[in-house]
């Protein structure tokens, strides 16, 4: 099987050509940023812009059979000071979404997130749970998913959408993806002062990188869809633990292993921040075979390491 990376040059774009690449996949790997150099020599790599006319030339030569769309990772504080860039992933995935048809490729697999849900009225949320996104990520998230499904009701484009929990781990960036684990251990090897916002009592589910892997593997491998009646709510699937850790528990976990002698100064709350967030990963267990094999203790110890490596600390 012929697929394409998109964003893989990222964190969670980079760990799946190379996940793909030892399933001896063909791997077609995209990502026009520059990159941070985890790319496999083992894929090839393209640099095109989504607008450039490359593109389709790309398509045209690979024929690829599945895209698994992992480009997004912007933070919430960034799509609010970026609302337009963050947009911005709406109209390259359109782009996408045409040469995906005008190609015949049999299935997208979407990468998506908690951001769709907003507030919860409800926890765990399940994927039938109402969205209604109050962050510009999650607007974005949620209109690709519609038109994924759009994509599918009126040219028959299969797809998947992962709606991951806070995934952590190796290679993820404690700068731009703005993700609490990694700017935490950022700091805290460097000796830096760390900002909490809020008190710390808000609650996430947390998975480690890995356990999304093996999500996204499944998905690529899913049977071919036969009905064209399914709902858009069976092309979801929500990918947590069902349970969730206080930032301020992470911290202090973090503290234990560095160790870190300082305490961390009180931020303002963020905007649009939702207090509490867990998932019910269900329908992934049952259709995808999905149970998170790394805990979280197993999961930070695995992720200080490499921050310890790279940062040469």
């Amino acid at each position: 099987m012929k697929v394409l990376v998109t964003g893989a040059d990222k964190f969670l774009g980079s760990h799946l050509v190379d996940r793909l690449v030892a399933e001896n996949e063909d791997v077609v790997a995209l990502d026009p940023t520059g990159g941070r150099g985890f790319i496999t020599t083992r894929a090839r790599v393209y640099r095109h812009d989504y607008r450039s006319e490359n593109l389709q030339k790309l398509f045209e030569r690979e024929r690829v059979d599945v895209v698994c769309h992992f480009a997004y990772e912007h933070s919430i504080v960034n799509s609010f000071e970026q609302p337009l860039q963050n947009a911005d992933h709406i109209l390259y995935s359109l782009i996408l979404l045409e040469l995906c048809k005008q190609y015949h490729v049999k299935r997208v697999i979407y990468g998506s997130s908690t951001a769709v849900y907003g507030n919860p009225q409800y926890l765990p949320c399940d994927e039938e749970h109402p969205t209604h996104p109050v962050s510009p990520v999650g607007i974005t998230q949620r209109t690709v998913e519609n038109y994924l499904y759009s994509y599918w009701v009126n040219f028959g484009l299969d797809h998947v959408i992962l709606r991951t929990a806070n995934v952590y781990g190796p290679r993820q960036s404690p700068e731009s993806e703005g993700r609490i684990i990694s700017i935490l251990i950022g700091r805290m090897l460097k000796e830096r002062q760390v900002i909490i916002n809020g008190d710390g009592w808000q609650e996430r589910d947390f998975i480690f990188f890995s356990d999304v892997m093996d999500a996204a593997i499944a998905a690529i491998r899913l049977p071919e869809r036969k009905t064209k009646r399914a709902a858009s709510v069976d092309f979801i699937y929500n990918l947590g633990t069902g349970k969730s850790v206080s930032i301020n528990r992470i911290f202090a976990m973090l503290k234990e292993r560095i160790p870190y002698g300082h305490e961390p100064v009180r931020g303002p709350q963020l905007p649009c921040e939702v207090f509490e967030m867990r998932l019910d990963p269900h329908h992934a267990l049952t259709s995808l075979g999905f149970k998170p094999k790394v805990g979280l203790e197993e999961g930070i110890d695995r992720t200080l390491l490499w921050f310890k490596k790279e940062l040469n600390v």
